[in-house]
């Protein structure tokens, strides 16, 4: 085997490890560039080619994966604005002492608690204030 493919060998093991030890994706995106490196040595391209060939692909694969992520993080905005302020049908008892209730809100089902400890029965309408974790956090309508 040829040094280069020991080098792109390399990127892909640094880029796993570091994607491994990393809390996001942070260089997922050089080991398919890397991959197809080592199909281009292969082949006998040029070493600036592959040089080239990787830093498009992985230029193309960090703008594909922004757009990605800023759609799915608009998207999560968005719910989260349209059940902050709503209202809120209690399907199961809120109760601290329990630690139960649940909320049915625009078709969902979330577990709740109130904003001040108190408990709400079943049919009762709440206002959404606030999501805390996985919780909604309501108080009673007046």
């Amino acid at each position: 085997m040829t040094t280069m493919i020991y080098i792109w060998l390399a990127v892909i093991v640094i880029a796993l490890i570091v994607e491994a030890v990393t809390a996001g994706l942070v260089s997922l995106w050089f080991v398919p560039a890397a991959a197809v490196c080592i199909v281009l040595e292969l082949l006998k391209a040029p070493q600036p080619i592959q040089i080239v060939v990787f830093l498009a692909i992985s230029l193309v694969l960090i703008v594909c994966f922004r757009k990605m992520s800023k759609k799915s993080s608009h998207i999560a905005t968005n719910v989260t604005d349209m059940v902050i302020g709503g209202t809120a049908v209690v399907t199961e008892k809120i109760d601290p002492a329990a630690e139960t209730g649940e909320v049915k809100i625009d078709g969902k089902r979330w577990s709740a608690r109130m904003e001040d400890g108190s408990c709400a029965e079943i049919g009762e309408q709440l206002e959404v204030l606030r999501i805390s974790g996985v919780k909604l956090i309501c108080k009673k309508i007046k």
